[in-house]
């Protein structure tokens, strides 16, 4: 082996490398990092070579065996292989550069670097680790030549001087001297290591010369400088003697501060390299315990002992693997040490390696090439330790090593070894240490989710495990794994049970199934878990699961398109267009009109019979549009009982939803001769549509009722009610028993999971009305908009094709009917699943059905109760100052806002003359950024701490811009301009943002308003109120509209009538008193409560399944409602 040659080539090589690092300047962190360490290691290379070339005989080529060739060869092979590596990573991204003509890194450079960055760092710890073999081969190398010194001195050393008398030593023989040493170094040696005299000692004299000495020798070691060693060493004492308490000698003190010159000093002067000192250890050992790798390597080359064993049984190789010394390992595996030797304490150099420390126990990074290393060459992962009975895989999977598991776990034939046969896995350990990571490589690895541990009476599962630390991440894909979370733990209790008393909300969502919904069948309560209490007979209680609010959510993803796409925009374009191509001018009453999109003023206006009545085919939609409004409000109000009574609320839902789709559907068979059939469909479809979504939100309460965060919120659990009077019991009923699980873990395991494991007892307590209610307010919330938000993705995406649809068709009427279709059958496809997943949920019967009476007779009856119901609420709701003065503004406020919609799509028609695409580009922007609104609001508001009516008023007052903006186009200079006040088509379109805005706004912010000042118990009452009003305003707007446009012949006069049904609920939201509104709905509410106080008397001797009986709530309400007197 060519010894210069081979380093040359490597320092070649860091330069190769250099040069490829300079063309990265702005590369991540882990790529400067290695290019640093490349550049150090370069100059030690250097170093290297210059040593060589002061003897270059002294590698000797063909010793197999020489520790410094070994050690040489394995640096230089390493470091070739790893600067290659590098080279290659880098002209990957080089190579991507120059194919996109790009000198400098982009953002896809900068990626493939980050995405690369593990691949850099091992680069980095290889260039480190040959750095340290190259600085021992260097020590090696001095050691040697120290040696060589040593011997020529020794042949030319003069006998030793006598006690009591000095001889002149001889002249050095120069023959002997190699030339290549000056005369003056070797001179100073020679005269530092000859021992002086010592005239006139006696035997005392010797002894106090020897403790001299030895304080002499410790000084000078502890020194670290060498020219005080060779004072001392020239008196030629003792050189192994005991230097302090512990029985180190000086070769123990050098080693563990890593003074390698001190030691090749010490072995020169004959230290015995495999010393002990009163621990058993050798200066190896001693060496490797401090982590100081040169000094082991510069001791290993002395042919030190490296099988030695402590007085704890720890050898070089248990403290190498300790310190996670990468080069030594290798060294002592390659010398055939054992890498299943057990310390005293039964660890092997492979579970030392899995959690490397120093010797004060502080812990080191984690060198994955050593569990390489010691996996090849044959340690075994399953060896345990005594005590506890931990193995290596035990201490990686509580620690996070997740890759170095799956390394350790190749050679392993169990994944399920349970530490000392009675404590965790290492599936239970990362669990409890929350390492999910490590949980998916055991599962990947096929190890067992459905473990238990059996302490007492009890059994822990993975599954419980998770539960009890709170991780629902982790109980996914344990369940995902198949976990069966319906062993029994203790007392006949699942871990939803569990989950539930623990008041773990993420997790019993997580853990609640349709194959659990099955074993609990409606309104049982034999397991006193995950149910709610039943009302009446035949409530469904099951616990609400993630795909019945799928279903719910599915709707809502079905049916927003027909607000976004079908009444909001085409159906009025439609309507519109086949009344004008069925009307005649208005100045002749023969010919026939133009298209409205058509730009020729000369049309001018144009009016339509219908039944008789000549109408202005502009106020044709409008009036379609509050017809079918004032049905959707009759409807809604008709079947609000049968929503809320009876198993008809699922069926009437999916009935109203397949009559609104396959109207709309029906959109395709229209034509000019049939235009009223339009008309006729669309109060079909506007009516089933307003119907359906109210019986969607009846849905509501009842998935928030029966969801399991609400129903794990039920309990309360206090830390320590030592104190306290209040009854502390789990929720099956049952004492705790101190012998239970949770207890029998926390003396067995708080040893190996440390202080913060989350053990111990919580008791718990009934939640209060209030917290229940704030719970439900919050997740109410959640659920309703994350509806909203799922349907707005659908509205926008099915317009963005709508609008595809009509530019590829040109904008023809059939092109309009097809896209209605397509809403239609949009409509119908998604609600397939709702009606797979949604439950039917049967409400409490009707009182005085008492079980009798079918058919006609049964929907007359809850019409009829529905009527009395709207009229109890209003009754209660006028002695409400607060809630009345909102609820008429919000009369005109949601009437403005459906009036201007409508309004400005026939405006734009009809006057801007705009394709049906543009006008389809109008809906999509407003939906834009009504959700951009929908977040801005809200932090709008925050930041400005704006109270509910505060921003109310902003929006009104941004929405009056709207209609003002279009009566600029009245203006004589606005006019000569042309444009502004709505006289360009463009001019709509930032309009339409404005609105979108503004609708966010005031449909956030008007539901919390209203939300502040109902009266606590009665939300459901006064919500369907706050829902007429919204219907009900709605039909009035657009027959006014009509009017005037029928009046003038033109729609810019309605804007007018808008700015004053905008301005007009301004005043009446400013005169509402949040504070004084919460007093009066308090104080009602308090008048509920005494009627409950006389409900839950009676119920003491009533039965509670008995017929009739319609649940504590509706009579309750139904009380309070007829007894009351204002």
């Amino acid at each position: 082996m060519d010894v210069i040659g081979t380093i040359t080539s490597v320092i070649e090589l860091f330069s190769v490398a250099k040069g490829l690092f300079d063309r990265y300047q702005d590369a991540p962190r882990a790529v400067l990092e290695l290019k640093s360490d490349c550049e150090w290691t370069r100059r030690l290379c250097c170093g290297l070579k210059d040593e060589i070339l002061k003897d270059p005989d002294i590698l000797q080529d063909g010793v197999t065996d020489d520790p410094l060739m070994w050690c040489f060869r394995r640096a230089m092979r390493d470091i070739t292989n790893t600067i290659r590596k590098i080279e290659r990573e880098l002209d990957k991204v080089d190579s991507r550069r120059i194919s996109r003509q790009n000198t400098s890194m982009g953002r896809r450079d900068r990626a493939r670097f980050i995405w690369r960055e593990d691949q850099f760092r091992d680069a980095s710890q290889n260039v480190r680790n040959q750095r340290d073999m190259i600085s021992s081969t260097i020590a090696g190398l001095q050691l040697r030549q120290s040696q060589k010194v040593l011997t020529l001195m020794r042949s030319v050393q003069p006998p030793a001087p006598t006690p009591t008398h000095y001889i002149e030593p001889e002249p050095v023989p120069t023959h002997l001297v190699d030339p290549d040493i000056p005369q003056s170094v070797l001179a100073e040696i020679i005269s530092n290591l000859i021992p002086q005299p010592n005239l006139g000692l006696g035997d005392a004299g010797v002894e106090e010369r020897d403790e001299s000495f030895a304080a002499d020798l410790h000084n000078a070691v502890n020194s670290g400088q060498v020219a005080n060693l060779h004072a001392v060493l020239a008196r030629n004492g003792p050189i192994d003697t005991k230097l302090n308490a512990d029985g180190d000698r000086a070769l123990h003190i050098a080693a563990r501060n890593g003074y390698s010159l001190i030691l090749g000093r010490l072995l020169a002067a004959g230290a015995d390299v495999d010393v002990q000192n009163d621990a058993l250890c050798t200066p190896l050992i001693s060496a490797l315990s401090r982590r100081q790798i040169e000094a082991a390597m510069t001791l290993l080359f002395e042919d030190a002992d490296w099988k030695h064993e402590n007085a704890n049984d720890l050898t070089a190789l248990h403290l190498a693997a300790r310190g996670s010394i990468r080069l030594v390992i290798e060294y002592l595996l390659e010398k055939g040490a054992d890498p299943n030797l057990q310390d005293d304490q039964g660890q092997t150099p492979l579970f030392l390696a899995c959690r490397p420390s120093d010797e004060d126990g502080n812990l080191l990074p984690m060198d994955g090439e050593i569990i390489r290393l010691l996996i090849h060459h044959g340690a075994d992962p399953t060896i345990t330790t005594r005590g506890v009975g931990f193995t290596p895989m035990h201490i990686l999977a509580r620690d996070g090593y997740a890759k170095e598991l799956e390394l350790v776990a190749t050679v392993t034939a169990s994944y399920d070894i349970r530490a000392g046969g009675m404590y965790y896995t290492p599936l239970e350990l990362a669990i409890t240490s929350s390492h999910l990571d490590v949980v998916e490589s055991l599962i990947k690895l096929k190890a067992n989710v459905n473990t238990r541990r059996v302490t007492g009476d009890s059994v822990q599962t993975p599954l419980w495990y998770a539960t009890l630390c709170n991780n629902p991440e982790i109980t996914t894909k344990l369940l995902e794994a198949s976990a069966d979370p319906n062993v029994k733990l203790r007392d006949g209790m699942t871990v939803l049970h569990f989950a539930t008393e623990k008041k773990r909300a993420d997790i019993v969502k997580t853990l609640v199934t349709d194959s659990d919904f099955d074993r609990m069948s409606p309104g049982s309560s034999s397991d006193g878990f995950l149910h709610g209490h039943s009302r009446y007979q035949g409530e469904d209680t099951r616990p609400t699961s993630q795909k019945e609010l799928s279903g719910w959510y599915a709707y809502a993803f079905a049916a927003e398109t027909y607000v976004i796409c079908a009444i909001g925009s085409f159906i009025p374009i439609l309507l519109e267009t086949l009344a004008r191509e069925n009307g005649v001018l208005l100045s002749d009453r023969t010919t026939p009109c133009g298209t409205s999109d058509s730009k020729n003023k000369a049309d001018g206006q144009c009016t339509v019979y219908v039944l008789g009545m000549e109408i202005n085919t502009a106020s044709f939609a409008m009036y379609t549009f509050s017809i079918s409004v004032l049905v959707q409000a009759l409807l809604v109000v008709s079947i609000s009982s049968a929503a809320d009574h009876g198993d008809s609320r699922k069926k009437l839902l999916l009935t109203f939803a397949w009559v609104g789709s396959f109207s709309v559907m029906a959109y395709i068979f229209v034509s000019k001769s049939t235009y009223l059939l339009g008309a006729l469909l669309a109060i079909i479809s506007n009516a089933s549509f307003g119907a359906s979504f109210v019986l969607l939100n009846s849905f509501l309460p009842l998935l928030v009722r029966y969801h399991p965060e609400v129903l794990a919120s039920e309990t309360v659990h206090t830390p320590d009610l030592a104190h306290s009077d209040m009854e502390s019991q789990p929720m099956n009923g049952t004492p705790i028993d101190e012998d239970s699980a949770v207890g029998d873990m926390e003396d067995s395991t708080s040893a190996l999971l440390g202080e913060n494991a989350p053990l111990g007892h919580t008791l718990v307590r009934k939640a209060t009305h209030e917290e229940i209610t704030s719970v439900e307010l919050q997740l109410s919330t959640q659920i309703s908009s994350k509806g909203i938000g799922t349907g707005y993705i659908a509205g926008l995406f099915v317009q963005c094709a709508a609008i595809a649809i009509l530019i590829a068709m040109k904008n023809s009427t059939w092109s309009q009917r097809v896209v209605l279709f397509v809403v239609g059958a949009w409509w119908t496809l998604f609600t397939i699943p709702a009606a797979m997943w949604l439950r039917p949920r049967p409400g409490p019967p009707m009182p005085v059905q008492s079980g009798k009476g079918r058919g006609v007779r049964a929907w007359l009856s809850y019409t009829k109760n529905a009527w009395k119901s709207l009229f109890r609420t209003v009754k209660v709701a006028r002695r409400l100052r607060d809630i009345m003065l909102y609820l008429c503004a919000w009369f005109f406020l949601s009437d403005s806002v459906a009036t201007t919609s409508s309004t400005a799509i026939l405006f734009a028609k009809t006057q801007l003359h705009m394709k049906p695409w543009a006008l389809g580009m109008i809906n999509v922007i407003s939906t834009t950024f009504g959700v951009i609104g929908a977040f801005g609001w809200a932090f709008v508001s925050h930041k400005l701490n704006l109270r509910p009516h505060q921003t109310i008023l902003v929006c009104i007052l941004l929405f009056e811009l709207i209609p003002i903006y279009g009566l600029l186009g009245y203006l004589p200079f606005v006019r000569n301009w042309g444009v502004g006040g709505l006289q360009q088509p463009w001019e709509m379109y930032p309009l339409a943002a404005v609105y979108g805005l503004v609708l966010a706004g005031i449909s956030s912010f008007c539901r919390s308003l209203y939300g502040e000042l109902i009266p606590p118990g009665s939300e459901a009452a006064f919500y369907a109120l706050y829902a007429i009003t919204d219907k009900g305003s709605s039909v009035f707007g657009p027959a006014i509209v009509g009017a005037i446009i029928d009046k003038s012949g033109d729609i810019r006069p309605a804007f007018w009538f808008l700015a004053a049904l905008v301005a007009i609920p301004a005043p009446l939201i400013w005169s509402v008193n949040v504070e004084r509104g919460k007093r009066e709905g308090e104080k009602l509410a308090e008048t509920i409560e005494g009627f409950e106080s006389q409900r839950q008397e009676k119920k003491t001797t009533m039965d509670m399944t008995g017929p009739g009986d319609e649940g504590i709530w509706a009579q309750l309400h139904s009380m309070a409602f007829k007894e009351l007197r204002y």
